[in-house]
């Protein structure tokens, strides 16, 4: 279940320091760590925590909101527990509130070539209607100090919510 991160900060902040120096999440960092700033404005940033069903905290998923175009950019996900469902239902929740809940009308991202997530991404935007918008050559420094080409990924209102009602309709 998606929970704002705020409720779960030292959970939260205490996980994803572990993951600084995991080799398996240099590929969510940049060459610079960080760590969310909660508790910031509510208007422009949506932090989240996933939690199971013993109320721990298992992913993290964020975004920013641009209201002069109403869309979503800048996301966050990191799973703490790879291949939890729960987590999988989580983002796809988070995904659909964007849209259907605080009704924006676009989202867009962007992605490492080495992120093992980015297979997941094709997928999704794939199943709906999204469309990988075009790769960046060697545009960003991963954690481990790699250059890494970026790949860029975007949803529009219209065309997730005809996906979502076609896949309903089958």
């Amino acid at each position: 279940m998606l929970k704002p991160a705020i409720l779960y900060a030292d959970e939260l902040l205490r996980k994803m320091k572990q993951t600084w120096y995991d080799p398996k999440y240099f590929s969510y960092y940049s060459e610079e760590m960080y760590l969310p700033e909660l508790g910031g404005d509510p208007k422009g940033r949506r932090d989240f925590v996933s939690v199971d069903e013993n109320d721990n905290v298992i992913g993290y998923f964020s975004y920013q909101i641009d209201r002069r175009i109403d869309g979503a950019y800048n996301f966050g996900i990191m799973s703490f527990d790879m291949g939890n469902l729960i987590f999988v239902r989580d983002i796809l929740q988070g995904v659909d509130d964007i849209f259907v809940k605080y009704h924006l009308n676009r989202m867009d991202w962007m992605c490492y070539a080495s992120n093992p997530a980015l297979r997941g991404y094709r997928k999704f935007v794939n199943r709906y209607g999204g469309r990988e918008v075009g790769k960046l050559t060697h545009a960003a420094i991963t954690a481990d100090g790699i250059l890494q080409d970026v790949y860029l990924f975007e949803i529009m209102a219209k065309d997730y919510l005809e996906a979502k009602l076609f896949s309903k309709e089958k």
